[in-house]
């Protein structure tokens, strides 16, 4: 599940960043996550565009800089997918400016996966 997300979430920076453009991954931890950052100089996102991204029956549809459609479903499944494995997906973005998309994966088992 997690390359599937990690996949979608490094697809959508090539889609939505220029060709001379640049995508930055970097990764740090903290006492309980490892968290993974992916962030480009897109053409990032408008303020509402962003408030849908936290709403599960929202789904965004944009055109990428080369005009590549796509359905909106990706990122729908990047946190569903990321939750089914006990982490968190945050997103900052501003247009014209970039989107940074961060990826916290536990590094403990929580009780409820314990047991």
């Amino acid at each position: 599940m997690l390359s599937t997300v990690f996949r979608n979430l490094l697809s959508n920076a090539l889609k939505f960043t220029q060709p001379n453009g640049n995508i930055t991954l970097s990764m740090e931890t903290n006492s309980d996550y490892a968290i993974v950052h992916i962030q480009d100089d897109g053409i990032g996102m408008k303020e509402e565009e962003l408030s849908r991204l936290h709403n599960m029956e929202s789904q965004i549809s944009s055109l990428g800089t080369s005009g590549e459609i796509g359905t909106g479903l990706g990122l729908l499944l990047c946190r569903q997918f990321i939750s089914m494995n006990h982490g968190k997906l945050e997103v900052t973005s501003k247009e014209n400016e970039g989107s940074r998309f961060s990826v916290f994966i536990p590094l403990h088992k929580t009780e409820a996966e314990a047991s």
